[in-house]
């Protein structure tokens, strides 16, 4: 004579499919709060996206480095260029004047403090930035 603790997993035990309907139960409970979570993240990368999409300092400054760019290598094939790849960012501080003193970096500062001092702007609306690299996006 059984329990009535064990009876009850008994019946259960018969029910075709349980497994799959007590997954399919489970996933249906915590679905909203699992949107929820999901939501949040993709807000912070969309507010992230408009920020880097609106700043007008980030594309006046972005602009200016393509110019040089296209200015260092107008006599190689990779002179006139349309973009840029983010990772040649790097190299902005890496290259060296001819007296070692300064950098493009440098030199890229001071022509946007000179011709286009609103472009420093932007530093202060990318505060989103940080939360949206922070994002896990691996599923």
């Amino acid at each position: 004579q059984l329990g009535n603790c064990e009876q009850f997993f008994r019946k259960i035990a018969e029910i075709p499919g349980v497994g799959f309907r007590i997954d399919a139960f489970l996933f249906k409970v915590r679905f909203k709060r699992t949107i929820a979570e999901i939501q949040q993240t993709v807000d912070t990368v969309k507010a992230a996206k408009r920020t880097l999409k609106e700043s007008g300092g980030w594309k006046v400054t972005l602009e200016y480095i393509l110019a040089l760019g296209n200015y260092l290598n107008n006599k190689n094939k990779k002179g006139g260029a349309y973009g840029i790849r983010l990772s040649s960012l790097d190299k902005l501080k890496g290259m060296k004047s001819t007296d070692g003193k300064s950098n493009l970096l440098e030199f890229l500062v001071l022509q946007l403090q000179t011709f286009q001092p609103h472009a420093r702007d932007f530093i202060d609306d990318f505060g989103v930035l940080a939360e949206a690299a922070r994002v896990d996006i691996t599923f």
